[in-house]
């Protein structure tokens, strides 16, 4: 009895010192990876887990160590570890994973890292899921109340892919909250309106009609609202606010007189660049005789109104017309307002 309690008394003393070094390791780990020191929180961090490979509690702190690196692979390793070893740490490596994918967020990381972690702290608790959504959604609206909208996306994104039945709640709050936003931030929450819920189209592009026709957006604001509407309604409710341009004359109705219908008997009428110019409509229209107008580089024989959308011009040239000696005739320029 007296030989198997000295046993016994050596395998303590022999473990206990172990057992001492491996969680003055770890302590030496944090405090390194508190100022930054990565290498050499590492290698405190390994020579500990070495040490004493049994122990939960160090495979989950070192699990926070990796993770303060960015290191995730690492980092899964040793939640995992942990779980393994002790039941009751699978439950706060779930809460470590959905911790830090909120943290993620407030530091902008990509949208795949933090829904990794989500998915692993469901994946371990399933009861989770309620929880982190629900905390996506509010979070989402906190950060669209207070104008950051790449946050309050990422929350709303990353929780409709948990759960698009969000998508009208989250819709409603860009559309509700939108007109609080610069042109710029209008225009986003309009977009993410219908994407989050695409019945809203008509709704979102009447907004943005509206818009373009305010006095306190700058005129590229008010472009960029007018092809958001276009975007989203159709041509019939568009045109309701900016019907389509139709064909208004300007200047004066000029009237000429026919020199004859020879070669060089034709008469110059209206200039390029002076009656009229590229995308004008020119009318010229023979008072009783047909004339020739040229036009497409060709002379034209009419007896009623000719009519042409000019394509190009020069400025200084004129519209040729051949009409019989003594025939009147008459030009109009027209253009789309």
């Amino acid at each position: 009895m007296r030989k198997h309690f000295i046993f016994l008394l050596a395998i303590a003393i022999f473990l206990v010192p172990q057992f001492a070094l491996a969680k003055s390791k770890i302590k030496l780990a944090e405090e390194y990876a508190f100022i930054g020191e990565e290498r050499l929180a590492i290698n405190s961090l390994t020579d500990a887990i070495k040490e004493n490979p049994m122990n939960a509690g160090i495979h989950y702190r070192g699990a926070i160590i990796y993770l303060q690196f960015n290191d995730q692979r690492r980092f899964k390793k040793e939640v995992k570890n942990a779980c393994k070893l002790e039941q009751s740490y699978c439950s706060k490596g779930s809460e470590l994973y959905e911790e830090f994918g909120f943290k993620s967020i407030s530091e902008r990381r990509s949208s795949k890292i933090i829904t990794d972690f989500f998915y692993e702290a469901i994946n371990i608790r399933p009861s989770l899921k309620s929880k982190i959504q629900n905390r996506l959604f509010i979070d989402g609206k906190l950060c669209l109340r207070i104008g950051d909208l790449s946050r309050a996306d990422t929350n709303f994104t990353i929780l409709n892919q948990f759960d698009r039945s969000y998508g009208k709640q989250i819709s409603k709050l860009y559309l509700n909250m939108s007109s609080n936003f610069s042109a710029q931030g209008v225009i986003f929450s309009l977009n993410r309106a219908v994407f989050f819920d695409n019945s809203h189209k008509q709704e979102v592009g009447n907004i943005a009609a509206k818009n373009a026709k305010k006095d306190n957006y700058t005129k590229k604001e008010k472009l960029s609202f007018k092809s958001l509407a276009k975007k989203y309604l159709s041509k019939k409710e568009y045109f309701v606010y900016y019907p389509p341009p139709t064909w208004h004359q300007v200047g004066k109705t000029k009237t000429f007189t026919g020199k004859g219908m020879g070669e060089k008997q034709y008469v110059k009428t209206i200039f390029y660049g002076t009656d009229f110019t590229v995308d004008d409509k020119i009318v010229v229209t023979p008072l009783s005789k047909p004339i020739r107008v040229y036009m497409r580089n060709n002379w034209n024989l009419t007896s009623t109104p000719f009519s042409e959308v000019m394509k190009h011009g020069k400025n200084g040239n004129a519209i040729g017309v051949k009409a019989p000696k003594g025939v009147k005739f008459n030009t109009k320029v027209y253009r789309l307002q």
